[in-house]
């Protein structure tokens, strides 16, 4: 038979589409179960990336989609299948026409078979279209839960980093405020003009109003988080700093990376494969204009006898298309539009994946100059405290609140860099096609 030989063996990604299947089903019958689980306190990045796995909305449609593509599959699988019916019609007919004949039981009951033999590529073309949409659809389904956690992850680092700003600006805050009520206590002595006390009272008031918008992002960050995590209820408390470990990661070369990439990218693959299936449509399309060869048997119980009638039958069929209306010739045009824009999807994807990664190895290297510049920043604004807290406690100078604001920001602003460039690395990692978790985004397992 044409199809015998195909397999389909991709336990994985069955397993895993098993997994996201089954989550989607209790998730409809239970719309409260993934609200029933806490979110762990504290909340690490391993922790977040585990929970990026479970069932969320957009894992559950795709999921639903790749089903379906199986269906079909299957369904152009069983076009090959035997065919039976049984039909029962129940009838009582007056055999001539007149006045005084009773009418006479011509009931019957008919069994038949049908199997279809071959059909010269259609039916191959179909399957292998529909392999191919199925290919694509699981290669999409695996590289939407890598997206996801890539996605998680940034969520997780915007409230580190929504947490360390808030203490940056509450440090400014407080230090504006003390040399404010200074400035209004010498005022009262006449020792600051009205003008010099409004600005440093201006300077307060914006500090105040920067550490105000720093709270509310505090919240608004876990939100985000509680959202991507499918938990909108649940707003994570204390979340903990993973320790990265990104010296040991050097840029890759650009030309070496685009290669792999365009082998490897999980979104050129699902378009590749939606290029054959769109391919073999097109040749399925064109097959319409060629015969068919079924066999078919059949018996049937008669409840009156003629001679004319057959109680069974087996036989072939060999049907061939005459005419169709210009139907085929619509199909066949239809198809072959479908095949030039998937070819034309593909190469803009390829020209995008282009662009992405020169945008993120770029990103890369000028992150690892700012790491460096980070470092000795936050070095120094260090030492500048230990430096004004060893003269405050000399009563030589005051300007410790001041060296304390300074260092909050540039922790704040070295983490920024650090989560900036474990994400690029992370991206770099999606679209090379490799898997994201704690151990590649760099950090400790």
């Amino acid at each position: 038979m044409e199809l015998q030989g195909y397999v389909i063996g991709r336990p994985i990604v069955c397993v895993l589409l098993l997994v996201a299947v089954t989550h989607a089903g209790v998730a409809i019958a239970d719309d409260s179960v993934a609200s029933q689980q806490v979110i762990p306190n504290p909340l690490t990045l391993k922790a977040v990336l585990a929970l990026a796995e479970e069932s969320h909305p957009d894992v559950d449609v795709q999921a639903a989609r790749v089903a379906s593509l199986r269906a079909d599959l299957d369904a152009v699988k069983a076009s090959y299948g035997v065919h039976a019916y049984l039909n029962v019609i129940p009838r009582w007919v007056d055999p001539a026409a007149g006045a005084g004949h009773d009418l006479v039981n011509d009931s019957r009951v008919r069994f038949s078979l049908y199997r279809k033999l071959y059909d010269f590529g259609r039916t191959r073309a179909l399957y292998e279209s529909a392999e191919a949409e199925f290919r694509a659809g699981e290669t999409a389904f695996i590289d939407l839960r890598q997206r996801r956690q890539l996605d998680v992850m940034a969520r997780f680092f915007d409230v580190i980093l929504a947490d360390l700003k808030y203490l940056a600006d509450d440090e400014e805050l407080a230090l504006r405020y003390v040399t404010f009520d200074k400035a209004r206590q010498r005022a009262e002595l006449g020792m600051v003009s009205d003008v010099e006390q409004s600005a440093l009272e201006t300077a307060y008031r914006e500090a105040l109003d920067t550490r105000t918008e720093s709270l509310a992002q505090r919240r608004h960050t876990r939100a985000l988080l509680a959202l991507s995590l499918n938990r909108p209820q649940q707003l994570p408390e204390d979340l903990e700093r993973p320790q990265l470990r990104l010296a040991a990661r050097e840029v890759p070369e650009f030309d070496a990376t685009v290669n792999r990439a365009l082998t490897d990218n999980p979104s050129l693959q699902v378009l590749r494969a939606r290029v054959q299936a769109a391919e073999n449509t097109a040749r399925a399309e064109e097959a319409l204009r060629r015969p068919v060869l079924a066999a078919e048997a059949g018996a049937q119980y008669l409840e009156r006898e003629i001679g004319s009638r057959e109680t069974a039958r087996l036989g072939l069929q060999l049907r061939f298309p005459l005419y169709q209306g210009g139907e085929v010739r619509a199909a066949v045009a239809q198809s072959r539009a479908g095949v030039q824009t998937s070819r034309a999807l593909l190469r803009k994807a390829e020209l995008d994946l282009r662009e992405q990664l020169l945008g993120v190895l770029k990103h890369l290297e000028v992150l690892q100059v700012q790491r460096q510049t980070a470092a000795v920043r936050e070095e120094y604004r260090d030492r500048a405290v230990d430096l004004a807290r060893g003269l405050y406690e000399m009563e030589v100078r005051t300007n410790l609140g001041e060296s304390m604001a300074r260092l909050t920001e540039s922790q704040w602003r070295s983490a920024q860099v650090e989560f900036e460039t474990a994400l690029a690395w992370a991206q770099l990692d999606v679209l090379l096609g490799k898997p994201v978790n704690a151990t590649t985004a760099g950090a400790k397992p």
